[in-house]
């Protein structure tokens, strides 16, 4: 048996953290430059509108609830400009790194469990589930 919302929320899932990447890859390129255009300054600001809209679209869908939604990586997005880079710390570069490690870590935890869902699930037939929920319907 297949779950289509399973498929559809590991293809969000895939989806995301290839977005997340690409974020991250923006976001160290900035640092590697001692000057920042403002072509570089837009992408690195949409993505990261994007990746927020993206992050609380997946977390709705998986039906995780708000109060459990935790993105490691705030540090990014209170970066408001680029212009602020140049003022943080090694430290705080060094907290930006782990956290995005930290949050990749749980994307990559939160996909797996996805996929052990659809593997469970294909060991299933509808006829086993509707028994069983009619068992539970009766008591």
């Amino acid at each position: 048996m297949t779950d289509k919302k399973i498929d559809r929320n590991i293809k969000k899932t895939r989806d995301f953290i290839e977005s997340w990447k690409s974020f991250y890859t923006i976001f160290k390129g900035v640092l590697s430059k001692s000057t920042i255009d403002k072509k570089k300054e837009e992408e690195f600001l949409s993505t990261k509108g994007l990746i927020s809209v993206r992050y609380e679209d997946l977390m709705d869908d998986i039906g995780v609830r708000p109060s459990m939604r935790v993105l490691k990586s705030d540090s990014i997005y209170n970066v408001l400009s680029l212009d602020e880079l140049s003022t943080i710390s090694d430290e705080s570069l060094r907290n930006i790194g782990q956290q995005w490690k930290n949050s990749f870590s749980l994307l990559e935890a939160l996909l797996s469990r996805l996929e052990r869902n659809k593997k469970r699930l294909k060991n299933f037939s509808r006829f086993s589930i509707i028994i069983k929920n009619r068992k539970k319907k009766a008591r």
